[in-house]
């Protein structure tokens, strides 16, 4: 047999004993199934008539059991949030340079990079830092360019066919602006 001391509405200690144990004044000793999953300082009141746990929800619920909002109920257990919902939720902040990507509610929240605005404006980068980012992406953009269209260049000296008139100029303004680029970022420090 399994006995449990109650103290208020907590478990105290928990028996197993053939008989009994004696009753001192104030103590209040109640017999529990062989099957009993309780433990000393939880509530009693979490219980069943017949000492069966209740439903989480329920628990919850009733404010039985200690909750915090970085736990969600799944099921009959309590797991702890994804550092995504508990930004989502607003119990705790972003990484520097991402944010939570605007999607359905029923979807799992995931951070995605801010863009250059939107760090500019949380004070993660300066506006010159942004700009000069900015040139940067662009001259990659441009000698991405030139590479791709670098092989009219090979044909033309290994074949002798004429490049394209409108490759030409795309490939000299794409040169020209490389060139400025690079001046403006070495004067800018």
């Amino acid at each position: 047999m399994i006995y449990v001391e109650i103290n208020g509405t907590k478990i105290q200690e928990i028996y197993c004993s053939s008989f009994m144990p004696s009753t001192p004044e104030g103590k209040d000793y109640r017999e529990v199934p062989s099957w009993f999953q309780g433990t000393v300082g939880q509530d009693i009141r979490e219980f069943s008539a017949e000492w069966e746990l209740l439903p989480l929800e329920l628990r919850l619920q009733q404010n039985l059991i200690p909750n915090s909002e970085k736990y969600k109920a799944i099921g009959e257990e309590l797991i702890l949030k994804s550092y995504e919902e508990l930004v989502r939720d607003g119990l705790d902040k972003a990484p520097k340079g991402l944010k939570l990507d605007p999607i359905a509610p029923f979807e799992r929240p995931r951070f995605i990079k801010m863009t250059r605005e939107e760090l500019v404006e949380a004070g993660e980068l300066t506006r010159v830092e942004a700009d000069k980012l900015d040139l940067k992406d662009e001259e990659i953009r441009l000698l991405e360019y030139l590479s791709s269209t670098g092989w009219y260049v090979e044909r033309f000296s290994e074949t002798g066919k004429e490049i394209p008139e409108n490759i030409k100029v795309q490939r000299a303004a794409a040169r020209e602006r490389i060139s400025s680029i690079r001046e403006l970022l070495q004067n800018s420090g």
